[in-house]
């Protein structure tokens, strides 16, 4: 199951790498396009590419957090022209990173009450 889906997850990155003009400008995360989890995530049937506020909408957060998000890079987004748009792929990276980090603080809390 993980291999298939890591194998999905390759097939969405060479895609999104075909797809990228020769003018693509990286605003944020640099390393963290695409993402790379090999867990499933809801983001599958998304566009390779969504604009701010599609992602809002996905994420049910305001555009201002979104580009909060963006600014603090911890959402990685590409410059079109004037447009900003997201990978899903970073989308997918930033829902895994949130639920290792409330893993995390579950476990300290856990320790800590011992």
């Amino acid at each position: 199951m993980v291999n298939k889906l890591t194998d999905q997850l390759d097939e969405m990155r060479d895609e999104l790498r075909r797809r990228e003009p020769a003018n693509l400008q990286l605003i944020a995360g640099e390393d963290r396009v695409p993402g790379e989890i090999g867990t499933s995530l809801p983001t599958q049937g998304m566009p390779a590419l969504l604009n701010v506020e599609e992602a809002s909408r996905f994420l049910r957060i305001s555009r201002n957090a979104t580009y909060n998000l963006i600014a603090e890079k911890r959402l990685a987004a590409i410059r079109l022209g004037r447009r900003i748009v997201i990978p899903s792929a970073a989308i997918e990276r930033l829902i895994a990173e949130a639920m290792g980090e409330q893993k995390r603080n579950q476990a300290v809390g856990e320790e800590g009450s011992r």
